[in-house]
């Protein structure tokens, strides 16, 4: 009887061994996986990976070749090897290391991956560093920093910065205009504002010496407070050395629009307006420089929204209070003023009783004069 569990658990073990995968061949070199992920056949000996579940893949490169071992636990990675030939030698460790997110604070976390590449036209394997912060909407998590495998020498050497765009198949929605507008404020004024470069601040203090300096692949990123005040464009005032060549991404969506600036000059009190084909409902929008120079710059972002409209625009947001973004909309509402209290008042007999509710609770919480005036008529 008392045999019985160590049956079952060395059943379990075997089991567990032989449902990996058998590893590929590199350079004509035979590797193996065996008991306790032990994976063999490097010249630098044996490396014997995490627990949990093992995907192997075979990377053709310029120079050489390379596996990769990844390793994952319910389905969250934990763990990469990279080992490496050229000519025909032996396989080498190139890399080896943690997969799982670093960090206390959701949001700040940081973490590394092995990735495949075009870099100047070459097939590459490059090991980046992944940050939660800042986050690049419709794409997510930002790369910081990324080193190039060498597959003869099986060492890191670091890279430019990764084009994001590259290493997602989200495709570009075309029929975004790009057209010279007066300048004005915008109604709405973004207050979560991060950068993956530069100072964010720059671009929104309405002076046009400031500019915001983006790196190559450099992006802003703005969250807004509900899905349901929809973006129609956005203000551009440009620097001297403004990049022409320029992507806004948006969720909920995902959405990507292209667009290239005008090379024409604009006129004193001009801006370039990105008007979108449909107006988009956005929680995240970024502005990415597309290959900037080193000294690519812009001096002012503003973004048009539900809000620019007048009476029908807060009329629009005041109806969307019944949906799964309504609480946001109702206090964004609420703190427009006496327009938006107007839209919360009017709005309320055609809401159902969440909405209603949910702009009841706005007026209430509101400090607006106007406020008070309708919870108490």
């Amino acid at each position: 009887m008392r045999t019985a569990p160590l049956a079952l658990a060395l059943c379990l073990a075997t089991t567990s061994t032989l449902a990996q995968p058998a590893p590929p061949a590199l350079c004509g070199h035979a590797l193996r996986l065996g008991p306790n992920n032990a994976l063999t056949g490097a010249r630098t000996g044996p490396v014997t990976l995490a627990t949990g579940a093992v995907a192997f893949e075979s990377v053709t490169l310029a120079n050489g070749a390379a596996v990769i071992a990844r390793v994952s636990r319910d389905e969250a990675p934990v763990e990469a090897v990279v080992l490496t030939c050229a000519g025909g030698t032996a396989p080498s460790l190139a890399w080896r290391g943690s997969t799982t997110w670093r960090g206390e604070d959701v949001g700040d976390r940081t973490r590394d991956e092995v990735l495949t590449v075009d870099l100047a036209g070459q097939r590459a394997l490059v090991v980046a560093r992944r940050s939660e912060s800042p986050r690049l909407c419709a794409v997510g998590s930002s790369i910081v920093e990324a080193s190039r495998v060498d597959p003869a020498t099986a060492t890191l050497t670091r890279v430019a910065a990764l084009d994001p765009l590259a290493l997602t198949a989200l495709t570009a929605t075309p029929g975004a205009r790009v057209e010279a507008a007066p300048a004005a404020p915008a109604a709405y004024a973004p207050r979560n504002v991060v950068t993956s470069s530069g100072e964010a601040r720059a671009l929104f203090d309405r002076n046009p010496a400031t500019v915001w300096t983006p790196a190559a692949h450099g992006f802003v990123t703005l969250t807004l407070p509900s899905a349901a005040l929809r973006v129609r464009s956005l203000d551009l005032a440009p620097a001297p050395t403004t990049p022409r060549a320029l992507t806004v991404l948006i969720e909920p969506g995902p959405l990507r629009f292209d667009v290239d600036l005008p090379a024409t000059p604009l006129r004193p009190g001009q801006v370039w307006r990105v008007t979108l084909p449909t107006p988009a409902g956005a929680r995240c929008v970024s502005l990415m420089a597309r290959g900037a120079t080193p000294d690519a710059a812009l001096a002012e972002l503003s973004l048009r929204t539900d809000l620019d409209d007048g009476p029908a625009g807060l009329a629009t947001l005041a109806r969307s209070l019944d949906g799964p973004d309504g609480d946001a909309a109702a206090a964004l509402l609420a703190d427009v003023g006496a327009a938006g209290v107007d839209a919360l008042a009017a709005a309320i007999p055609q809401l159902g009783a969440t909405g209603a509710r949910r702009a009841l609770r706005a007026l209430a919480s509101s400090r607006s004069p106007a406020a008070l005036a309708v919870l108490v008529a």
